[in-house]
């Protein structure tokens, strides 16, 4: 007998992918999400975009939410929709909504997240969900 396992994986996001509808749209479901906390790495708007994008930098922290149990396909479907100015790379993420029996209330956990790949001059001033995504949340929904 072949028994396939599919490894599930944590993702960190810290822009539109924080969005349920967004994501929903990407891979059919919003998966269990914490408040969680990225430090060592700074969130910048990209030009002309309503995204943002991170890069590292040691003395700054990214607030955002981390998705738990991701399968490998929700993540290629992900990684597409990031394209190619994004890298996903394994970070270390804290959260202090995590309980589990084994663990202190503040604990870290390995994730994935998506790293700006692009050129760094597009990345020009600090990004907030509320400013700078919601009121043009509906760009993402040309359909509706």
């Amino acid at each position: 007998f072949l028994f396939h396992i599919d490894i599930m994986s944590n993702l960190f996001v810290y822009g539109s992918l924080m969005n349920a509808r967004v994501v929903t749209k990407i891979i059919g479901r919003v998966p269990t999400e914490l408040n969680a906390n990225l430090h060592g790495f700074q969130r910048f708007k990209v030009v002309g975009e309503i995204y943002p994008a991170i890069i590292r930098k040691s003395s700054s922290q990214v607030i955002g939410i981390l998705y738990e149990n991701l399968s490998d396909g929700e993540l290629k479907a992900l990684d597409a929709f990031e394209g190619i100015e994004y890298c996903r790379v394994e970070v270390s993420v804290s959260s202090d909504h995590i309980v589990r029996p084994t663990t202190s209330k503040n604990s870290i956990l390995t994730a994935f997240t998506y790293l700006w790949n692009g050129e760094v001059e597009k990345l020009q001033g600090e990004w907030t969900y509320e400013i700078d995504f919601l009121p043009y949340e509906q760009q993402f929904f040309p359909d509706l």
